[in-house]
């Protein structure tokens, strides 16, 4: 049986709603019945068995926690070159693809006569020869 912070928040609620009610059976003992008294005697008793289960059980999941140690294996290896990959390859992929994307769109706007897309030729380069 597993419990989460609220239901072991309930049980500590619920505990201390026992403690005072024995407080009141203890002032003055004619409020409640004798039925009555022994059912919350019983309940106080659950109560109390149910706590320890839940402490030892706690107890347990931290040792089992304390003593597994961390997978490093090949696993771990291959998420490693993954991260890489996508960090370090995949902005290069994508600079590639900008950069041929930028070429084709300046080569169909000087096909088709669009203003801005101009060829320049290098002078210096024909001169020196």
């Amino acid at each position: 049986m597993s419990l989460d912070g609220q239901d072991i928040e309930d049980l500590v609620h619920l505990a201390s709603d026992i403690r005072t009610a024995h407080e009141q059976v203890e002032q003055s003992p004619s409020i409640i019945t004798e039925q009555e008294r022994n059912d919350l005697d019983q309940f106080h008793q659950d109560a109390k068995q149910e706590s320890n289960i839940l402490a030892q059980e706690a107890s347990t999941t931290n040792d089992n926690n304390i003593q597994e140690s961390p997978d490093v294996g090949s696993t771990s290896i291959w998420s490693f070159l993954g991260s890489c990959g996508i960090n370090l390859v995949l902005p290069f992929i994508n600079g590639v693809m900008l950069g041929f994307g930028e070429i084709l769109a300046h080569e169909i706007g000087f096909r088709y006569n669009w203003s801005g897309a101009k060829v320049s030729l290098c002078l210096n380069n024909l001169t020196n020869k």
